[in-house]
């Protein structure tokens, strides 16, 4: 039997009616609960009573009905509690109006897609080469499909399943009833394909090429690819039926968070600018920063983007405020108007004690929201109607990456990335669920060394206490897939003063020499001192062995070997050894002719570039006595090293460059063409002073084709 959605219930309940109560002049029979659409009428149907009875609709209105049946109108959306009474006697009625849903759905992007039959779904299986087909409703695992590539996101447009692997330049086709791969697109070398979308109503996907910055839209029986816009680092899509689709752009590179707005062949970009006022405990200041899974609502007429604020107006150099565990980040919800151009902050959700929101799924009717969040491993329900909290949901696996609701209503599936789980909740008891019903392993293989997992999971968390103060931060919080936030933190609190954050990926932990800009750390353990400070936690080594075995200074004694979880955190980042691939090479990912000309000016040692970018690490960064330049780039915002006086930077690795904007230790250089010019007046960090437009393109072209190829 097809499960009833709420929808479906309400409706039936509407209907029917219900028992009413015997009074003295009669049975007074009124519905106990009413669902409609805004505008639009909604019949009550009564026993005729021998007098009338009152009806209060719940938003200040009343009427008096006289008859067995009475239409009643709402105009904004919204749950009210109405109230029908005659004399003593009162029965209450839930009331839920929305605006109309679409046929078809609005979609988007996502590592987690429902079957129209809303008991089977898809999900990624994060870190291996697969994608699963699971039975919610049941808790099975019904077949698993293998890849050549780790998937990052997948979409259905039945009987096409579309899975995107960024990594690998390529996007599967799957026949989701053979379940097997029907074909494979090929893109150009350094395309990063990140997320992939169903076109609504249409047997088409679109995918967004982060670094090629350009959505295609791909026909998956014939493998056609034709360009629909241009998109600066497009990340995370939303489709709207009327082929309206919105691009967001995951890192906020100039303070301001953005998306793209594709409409009619036009492309208009959306901001969402940095909230002001001020800080407390609950509300901050800040821009949103590593956007995740933008979502329509049912009904088409409004955008949800989860977020991380981040608080780039805090800090003792900016304003001389400190920042603290509460006031650097937290999750968010910004809102915007379909065809709104930008979003206003202080209408932004901010959820206390959480750190990252990175998706949002709907109810079919559009009456709730449920928001994943990643390090706190929760979801937060709202009501999606005024947008205020109905209650969270605990249990839903670690780090949770996708969610969704099922095409009836009856279930919502979320997809804990570390985990390695799809959980079941069963919302035929109301939105809030306090139980999973099922708790899924989606696969049979770990690709990950035991040790490198558990440090991922500990990297993705803020929930452990240890970790976190109140489940505000988390590695990932600026570190999002091991990459960086392209934003500029305010440290000098830390002893420090203004830094760019510096990816994770490429640089093995510490095998390109020591961390940070001012190699302040000398092994990923020394982190230890940032999980008790700043974000709060009660660190994970022990008081007595912090603070009793010569290690409570960064540079001082070893850690590596005091704890287990943080040789876990070390073993994670010394396996992120991949730049990626960059997309300034050509489609075949060979140097372009003026990346060629470039490198011969690179190694020209009248530049004195490789003098400290030393190939093939680019590099001169020494982990056992570490090498500080001043290439004329420190000034007062700079701060300081360890506290004391800072006298020069370490030398950053140039690989990985082409996704690694703004440049320099403060930001300060928005362009490499910056760096060489307007940042290197008097030729101090490499002669350049020389060099004509011609020769500083080349010169660019080469440090920006720098990543995993020799």
């Amino acid at each position: 039997m097809r499960r009833l959605s709420a929808l479906t219930l309400l409706l039936v309940f509407a209907l029917a009616g219900c028992r009413g109560a015997e009074t003295g002049d009669g049975l007074l029979e009124v519905p106990r609960a009413l669902f409609g659409y805004v505008g639009e009428a909604v019949r009550v149907r009564t026993a005729e009573p021998a007098s009338p009875y009152t009806f209060d609709f719940g938003d200040g209105r009343t009427v008096t009905i006289r008859s067995g049946t009475y239409s009643l109108t709402w105009d904004v959306p919204g749950h009210y509690a109405a109230v029908a009474w005659r004399g003593a006697l009162r029965i209450p009625v839930l009331v839920t109006i929305v605006n109309r849903p679409l046929d078809p759905a609005p979609t988007r992007s996502g590592t987690l897609a429902w079957s129209g039959d809303a008991r089977s779904l898809w999900v990624v299986n994060t870190d291996q080469e697969s994608v699963s087909l699971v039975d919610g409703p049941a808790g099975l695992v019904l077949g698993e499909v293998k890849l050549d590539f780790t998937p990052g996101a997948l979409a259905l447009a039945e009987p096409w399943l579309a899975v995107a692997g960024p990594d690998a330049d390529q996007v599967a086709v799957i026949h989701v009833e053979t379940r097997s791969i029907y074909r494979i697109a090929e893109l150009e070398y350094g395309s990063r394909p990140v997320s992939v979308v169903a076109v609504p109503g249409r047997k088409r996907f679109y995918l967004a090429l982060e670094q090629r910055n350009r959505i295609l839209e791909l026909n998956p029986e014939t493998g056609l690819l034709t360009e629909l816009a241009s998109a600066e680092a497009p990340r995370a899509l939303a489709a709207h039926p009327d082929g309206t689709v919105w691009a967001s752009r995951f890192r906020s590179l100039d303070g301001e968070g953005r998306l793209l707005r594709i409409a009619g062949g036009l492309a208009a970009p959306v901001t969402l600018p940095v909230r002001g006022g001020a800080d407390s405990d609950t509300e901050t200041r800040g821009v949103p920063s590593q956007i995740g899974a933008v979502a329509l609502t049912p009904a088409g007429d409004s955008l949800w983007i989860p977020a991380v604020q981040a608080n780039l107006r805090r800090g003792l150099f900016r304003d001389g405020q400190p920042l603290t565990f509460e006031t650097t980040v937290r999750a968010m919800i910004s809102f915007l108007g379909a065809d709104d151009a930008a979003e206003n902050p202080e209408r932004r959700k901010l959820f206390d004690d959480r750190d990252q929101a990175v998706a949002v799924a709907f109810t079919p009717a559009g009456d709730y929201a449920y928001v994943a969040v990643q390090g706190a491993g929760t979801v937060e329900v709202l009501d999606a109607l005024d947008r205020t909290p109905a209650g969270s949901i605990f249990g839903v696996g670690i780090a949770p990456r996708d969610l969704g609701v099922s095409p009836d209503g009856g279930w919502l599936a979320v997809h804990g990335a570390m985990s390695r789980t799809v959980t079941l909740f069963d919302l035929a008891a109301g939105p809030v669920p306090v139980e999973p019903r099922h708790v899924i392993a989606t696969s049979v293989r770990e690709k990950l060394e035991p040790g490198v997992l558990a440090g991922k999971v500990l990297f993705h968390r803020s929930d452990d206490v240890r970790l976190s103060r109140s489940g505000y931060v988390a590695c990932a919080s600026c570190h999002a897939e091991g990459g960086d936030d392209g934003l500029v933190w305010d440290f000098t609190d830390r002893g420090e003063g203004l830094r760019n954050t510096i990816p994770l990926r490429g640089r093995a932990g510490t095998g390109h020499g020591p961390l940070h800009w001012t190699a302040n750390f000398d092994e990923v353990q020394d982190f230890e001192h940032d999980i008790r400070g700043p974000f709060g936690g009660t660190g994970v080594l022990a008081d007595e062995v912090f603070y009793g075995s010569g290690v409570s200074e960064p540079l001082g004694a070893p850690k590596a070997g005091l704890s287990a979880d943080l040789d876990a955190l070390a073993a994670y980042l010394a396996s992120l050894t991949s730049f990626g691939r960059s997309p300034f090479r050509d489609a075949a990912g060979a140097l372009t002719p003026s990346a060629e000309r470039g490198r011969a000016i690179f190694l020209d040692p009248a530049a004195g570039c490789g003098d400290c970018h030393i190939p093939p690490r680019y590099t001169d960064s020494n982990l056992a006595e570490p090498v500080l330049h001043d290439v004329g780039t420190l000034r007062a915002s700079s701060g300081a090293r360890l506290g004391e006086a800072l006298t020069g930077l370490d030398t950053p690795t140039l690989r990985g460059l082409f996704a690694s904007a703004p440049y320099l230790h403060d930001g300060s250089a928005a362009t490499l063409r910056e760096v060489l010019t307007v940042r290197n007046a008097d030729d101090r960090h490499g002669v350049t002073s020389h060099l004509r437009a011609r020769e500083l393109d080349d010169l660019e072209a080469f440090l920006l084709s720098l990543d995993d190829t020799p």
